[in-house]
């Protein structure tokens, strides 16, 4: 029985294999691509937030000189892509160096991302697919 219930022998064994492929993933050490879209935003600081983003922005190009991150600012966020450890690392330092070096006291982001393993694909890859679909006036194939 399981927290007091009885699912029978074959729900049994399927709670088994879950846990078991649960518990190798977990061993796994991926550090696959991911593609992210981040939008950091310090609170308190008043109405305009551009000084801080520019920092954040600053930092953010600083990774992407030194080949660790692609990124590319648009009017609500950033998207980055890049390795997993990367992209996370260098949203971690931009809140740090927000905290630290500019004394923001509360932060609030949010982040949408995505992985793939089945093919390589840019954030360029994936505006141009739909340039395309819409030029061609058809879906795009393969976004």
């Amino acid at each position: 029985a399981v927290w007091g219930v009885d699912f029978g022998r074959r729900a049994r064994r399927m709670l088994r294999l879950a846990a078991r492929r649960m518990a190798a993933s977990a061993k796994s050490s991926w550090d696959g691509q991911v593609m992210a879209d981040v939008c950091i935003v310090p609170m308190g600081q008043g109405v305009s937030v551009r000084k801080e983003v520019t920092e954040v922005e600053r930092l953010l190009r600083e990774r992407e000189a030194q080949g660790k991150i692609v990124c590319k600012l648009h009017g609500y966020g950033t998207n980055i892509s890049g390795h997993w450890d990367d992209v996370m690392g260098a949203i971690k330092d931009a809140h740090a160096m927000l905290h630290d070096r500019m004394g923001v006291l509360r932060i609030t982001s949010n982040m949408r991302f995505g992985t793939r393993v089945d093919k390589a694909q840019s954030i360029e890859d994936k505006v141009s697919a739909v340039e395309e679909g819409l030029k061609g006036g058809h879906e795009a194939a393969g976004s």
